[in-house]
């Protein structure tokens, strides 16, 4: 019986946050479950399709043909400017 005298408060604060924890993750199975977007802005304006479970990820395929166009787009401005004079790095990410 002393510890929960000597602990009340941390038990309280402790009990409090498991609620909110819990509620937050409950809010995240339903929307999941519903087929929202679990991060609750919706993937319309999401960049990051990849992560988003709505659909919109791309495959491994789609990624790399991605990939290939930037490098060319890179490879291309950096041989424009080299025509201007100007000496830019290739940069890849």
């Amino acid at each position: 019986m002393s510890f929960l005298q000597e602990n009340w408060g941390s038990l309280l604060v402790g009990g409090i946050l498991l609620l909110i924890v819990g509620a937050i993750i409950r809010s995240i199975y339903i929307k999941k479950k519903s087929g929202q977007s679990a991060c609750g802005c919706g993937c319309g304006g999401c960049s990051g399709g990849c992560s988003c479970s709505g659909g919109n990820s791309l495959t491994t395929e789609e990624m790399e043909k991605v990939q290939k166009a930037l490098d060319e787009a890179r490879t291309e401005r950096a041989r424009e400017l080299e025509r201007f004079g100007e000496d830019v790095p290739i940069e890849k990410e």
